[in-house]
């Protein structure tokens, strides 16, 4: 298990725990688990803000969940509002709501969150 302070920086992230492996020039995802949590950042090269939407195969099975654009099947997605905050939801995007206000902290630019 890595502990991950959850402050708006990648300093305590390893590139073991990069899950997008580089596949769009840019961007950045982690993920790990605690006992109860999953936990992930994401940087983007603009400002993270209102409607963006990450989605989460968590199953890595593309035949399961929300179908998105025709190869991921999407178990959730974690949609971010106008003022900062986020929910996580399952099924289309802000389909049915899992859990509201998650625990977040961006980056001075919002080009990164966790």
């Amino acid at each position: 298990m890595t502990y991950i302070q959850i402050d708006g920086s990648l300093s305590d992230w390893s590139s073991n725990l990069r899950i997008d492996a580089g596949a769009v020039d840019g961007y950045q995802i982690y993920a790990t688990t605690d006992a109860t949590d999953y936990i992930f950042a994401f940087a983007a090269p603009t400002a993270v803000g209102a409607n963006t939407t990450i989605w989460l195969n968590t199953d890595l099975n593309q035949a399961t969940g929300y179908q998105l654009w025709g190869t991921v099947g999407a178990e959730f997605n974690v949609n971010f509002k106008s003022d900062g905050s986020a929910a996580l939801y399952s099924g289309a995007a802000g389909g049915t709501l899992v859990a509201d206000n998650l625990v977040l902290a961006y980056n001075a630019d919002k080009t990164m969150v966790e």
